[in-house]
């Protein structure tokens, strides 16, 4: 093993280019010196490189292939200064760059203990340039479109086709413009080179008939006045705006081109939601089934919408639908083994699982037919993705041979690329490194734990390497001056684009639970673009780790991860977007969500969709400022959310996460029957939020409003308990505990001094369980209606000082003992004069509520000064989880006026009113209420 360094700029493979005149040899030690420009453009895998230096210019051209066995390393040893500058062929003052283009290969191997990999060192002047060919069908936007355009123009619509997902987006762009766009297609006109399309996430109906300027739909309740809607292809294409809604008839402004097969056709929301300029790329980030088909043995060709994008040998991810179950599961359609899968779906495991990528055999353009080298034995639903994972960079995992790493191998090659953590903002540090990765497939790179800080993920893109900002001078990419502004990159928009990652190897096996750390990541950046990435079998999908500075994410597919399809961490600064993202079949959760919007109000997520995950769909974690949580959309998942302890209150706008197919929100909603809950729905607080210590009620909540894109609709999640409100049939509002322990759901009130507080409620069990069956409810325990001092509204705490048994509350769950020395307090009337210790008032529906309404009303003492009541439902275990109860809205009567308005949070938990002697038979008051 010798040290192998350049002597001049040239080929790899000729010997001038380096000192003493020989070709590096196997796992020879290689130094590319400063101001020289190495190009590799043949295949020297057969040779195994060790450890490589690079401090000038290591370019793999077109044909370029390396198994490297060591660590490759942009260094830039000798001009880490202010003023070196980028990489200039020649110049050797100027800084390092390792570059790749079309054509190329670089294989990886080495075990956890070797680190071995790819990095970009925390060094000045050092980037990465890799530019591989556009994977797939590709155009640019012809004109200006302003939003609310109804089409895209494009300047080539062939081969655009039905349920294509296409990407909108330009590169080096300002970092406060975040003007992605992801859409479906809906139809194309190549005569006129239009493309158009229904919005990502949307509402839609089905058209009964048609009539003049009129269509009448199934549920007309989910699109609002000035919509536009889209209906009907080809010469029966509509694209109208709404005038007017009466019940489920749609009024538009003009006539509908009316035929007999709009009846049964879907109608959607269309426009664009933000400004599109001449030139934008225009791309298909996937494909779609066209036909549907059922998954068995022997089945190995589907038909798709196009087959233009794809070659003989190209792996491909083909999308799971569980929309239909059939019982066609085989043993090889998970990784199944010692507990951890299962080939039921009600075994847990076996959903994100799935071996989802395959490798084309043949193809048959005419008939757009793919076959694939094993069977498909899932089903497969119209428009579901088929997505290419193939792309013509590869950076990969390897054994020390050379040969590919079996799915399932956890130990033979843990190897990495990185871009190493660097969190300095001044202009001369991380700023002067270059990141612009796109079109590569990673595949098999996988956490490092030697270094856990810099090779968690598979890739991971880490520090601050600045945002792009059009107004300095020397920012932009092509720019040869070097500027001195802190936190603006040096080298333009730093970016990582269109790339692909599978990490089978790591994270799926029939041995043992896989990693979940091997990602995509994107660590602590500084105006850092992650734009339509595709992540299957993977540990965390995509992986925005912590802190989040100018952040723009979009247009990603991630599946079958064994932790998360997406962690996306605190978001400060602006704009933080995050959109576009479509999420299925992962382990523990769908999306995940920190801190978002944590030092400004201005954060997005968006346009999310999220399907088929063995455990939550959502994750909702810290502290927020209001961000804009719009159009998600969810269904077929275990549990809808989580909460941590540390979350504010979390509102989500315009979406859908209900009628869930696997729960008994398909029953509630008249659909059917849930699959693996057809009587029960599973939405949890944290288990740090139980009621004595935790505030879940006032904090910590999460609300859909729209619900279903409805206005009247809206489900509140509290403490292990979920509260539906305007849903079509329901007797009034109904309220479902979880199967977890002691659902309850509160609000807090400001009271003042000397005020007496009257709560009523009013409810009904009904005798039949969710999913419409008989109930003998020979064990029901109906809900507390509870009132408490809440002392401690920090955290919400309820330190009630009782210290004997008979004066607890009647279940172990709720402890009033807190030491020897507390004073004996029950109720309110107890607490006068000593209100610090608190008190607990409560009254207990009974079985007159089983197929009746009952009424209960508690009453509250006034106290001496003024405090924080809490107050509402508590269940001191899960019972009435297969019926649930109906509720009318709670009252509170105040026999004083709150001198300042109401003071209630969540604020429309209970209608207030002030009443004398607080009586719910006299006259009231109505005062006005803020947060």
């Amino acid at each position: 093993m010798a040290t192998i360094t350049s002597n001049s700029s040239g080929n790899w493979a000729t010997g001038s280019t380096w000192v003493g005149g020989s070709v590096p040899a196997a796992d020879d030690l290689v130094v590319i010196a400063h101001g020289h420009k190495v190009t590799l453009n043949t295949n020297i895998q057969s040779t195994r490189t060790g450890d490589v230096t690079i401090d000038g210019n290591l370019h793999f051209a077109t044909n370029g292939k390396m198994h490297l066995h060591g660590l490759m390393r942009v260094n830039n040893t000798s001009n880490s200064n202010n003023t070196a500058g980028e990489f200039v062929e020649g110049t050797s003052t100027s800084g390092s760059l390792l570059s790749m283009a079309n054509g190329t290969e670089i294989k990886i191997s080495g075990n956890n203990s070797d680190q071995h990999g790819i990095q970009v060192h925390s060094r000045k002047w050092c980037g990465v340039q890799i530019d591989g060919s556009e994977p797939t069908l590709i155009t640019t936007v012809s004109g200006n479109h302003a939003p609310d355009a109804s089409y895209i123009t494009v300047a080539d619509a062939s081969n655009f086709a039905i349920n294509d997902r296409i990407s909108l987006y330009k590169r080096e762009e300002d970092y406060t413009l975040a003007n992605d766009e992801v859409f479906f297609v809906h139809d194309v006109d190549t005569t006129n080179d239009r493309i158009y399309f229904r919005q990502y996430v949307c509402p839609e109906a089905t058209i009964q008939s048609v009539s003049g300027s009129t269509i009448t739909v199934d549920d007309a309740a989910v699109f609002k006045v000035n919509y536009l809607l889209i209906f009907g292809t080809g010469n029966n294409r509509n694209v109208l705006r709404v005038t007017a809604i009466n019940n489920n008839t749609i009024t538009f402004g003009s006539t509908v081109d009316n035929d007999p097969s709009l009846v049964g056709a879907k109608v959607y929301q269309t426009g664009t939601e933000k400004y599109h300029i001449n030139g934008k790329f225009c791309r298909r980030i996937a494909s779609a089934i066209a036909t549907e088909y059922v998954g068995a043995t022997n089945l190995r060709t589907i038909t798709l919408n196009d087959v233009t994008d794809f070659s003989v040998g190209d792996e491909v991810y083909i999308h799971a639908s569980f929309s239909k179950l059939g019982g066609n599961l085989a043993s090889n359609y998970y990784y199944t083994s010692s507990g951890f899968g299962s080939t039921s779906l009600n075994g847990n495991e076996g959903v994100w699982r799935l071996k989802a990528n395959y490798t084309i055999s043949s193809i048959d353009t005419s008939a757009k037919t793919i076959t694939v080298d094993r069977d498909i034995l899932f089903n497969g639903a119209v428009g579901d993705p088929v997505v290419k994972m193939t792309r013509d960079v590869v950076i990969k995992a390897c054994d020390t041979s050379g040969n590919d790493v079996a799915d399932g191998d956890q130990d033979t090659a843990r190897v990495f690329f990185s871009v190493r953590y660097w969190t300095s903002t001044t202009w001369h540090n991380a700023p002067t490194r270059r990141v612009k990765i796109k079109y590569v497939q990673f595949k098999g790179l996988g956490y490092n734990t030697n270094d856990s800080t810099n090779y968690r993920a598979g890739v991971t893109i880490a520090g601050y390497n600045g945002y792009y900002d059009t107004t300095r001078d020397g920012s932009s990419a092509d720019s040869s001056t070097i500027h001195n502004n802190s936190g603006v990159t040096q080298t333009g928009e730093n970016y990582i684009d269109g790339c692909t990652f599978s990490s089978y190897n790591l994270c799926s096996n029939d041995d043992r639970d896989g990693d979940e750390y091997p990602a995509i990541c994107i660590r602590h950046p500084y105006g850092m673009v992650t734009r339509n990435l595709v992540v299957i079998g993977s540990g965390r999908g995509v992986w925005h780790w912590s802190s989040q500075y100018f952040n723009k994410s979009h247009g990603h597919i991630a599946a079958h991860c064994a932790y998360a399809s997406s962690q996306i961490e605190a978001g400060y600064e602006m704009p933080n977007e995050y959109s576009y993202g479509q999420y299925y079949s992962s382990e523990d959760y769908g999306l995940m969500l920190y801190n978002i919007g944590r030092q400004n109000d201005q954060g997005k997520v968006m346009h999310m969709r999220v399907e088929n995950h063995r455990g939550y769909a959502f994750y909702w974690g810290g502290s927020t400022i209001s961000p804009n949580y719009r159009r998600f959309f969810a269904n077929r998942y275990k549990q809808l959310c989580n909460l941590a302890d540390s979350s504010n209150n979390v509102i989500v706008d315009n979406s859908k996460v209900y009628p869930n197919d696997w729960d008994a929100t398909m029953s509630i909603y008249g659909k059917g029957t849930g699959i693996i809950y057809p009587n029960t729905l599973q939405s949890h607080g944290s288990s740090h939020l139980a009621l004595r210590r935790g505030g879940t009620g006032w904090k910590g909540t999460y609300c859909f409003t729209e619900q279903g894109f409805k206005e009247s609709e809206k489900v509140t999640v509290y403490y292990n308990m979920t509260k539906f409100e305007g849903v079509k049939n329901l007797r009034n509002n109904l309220w479902v505990p979880s199967w977890s322990s002691n659902p309850n759901a509160f609000s807090i009130i400001k009271v003042p001094a000397n005020c007496t507080i009257k709560i009523k409620s009013v409810i009904y069990i009904p005798t039949d369980e969710l999913d419409g069956t008989g109930s003998s409810l020979s064990s029901t325990h109906p809900p507390y209606v509870v009132a408490s001092y809440a002392h401690n509204m920090l955290y919400g705490a309820n330190e009630y000082d009782v210290n004997d048994n008979q004066h607890r509350f009647p279940h172990d769950d709720l402890d009033l003992t807190d030491s020897a020395e507390t004073v004996d307090l029950k109720n309110s009337t107890q607490a006068q004069g000593k209100l610090y210790q608190g008190f607990i008032e409560y009254t207990q529906h009974t079985t007159a509520a089983d197929g009746a309404w009952e009424t209960k009303t508690l009453t509250v003492q006034p106290q001496y000064r003024a405090y924080f009541l809490r107050f509402g439902y508590y269940f001191p275990n899960h019972n009435l989880v297969h019926e649930g109860f109906y509720a009318k809205d709670i009252q509170v009567a105040m026999s004083v006026a709150p001198p300042n308005g109401l003071e209630m949070w969540p604020n429309n938990f209970a209608k207030v009113s002030v009443r004398p002697s607080a009586s719910f038979d006299t006259g009231k008051k109505r005062i006005s209420g803020r947060i």
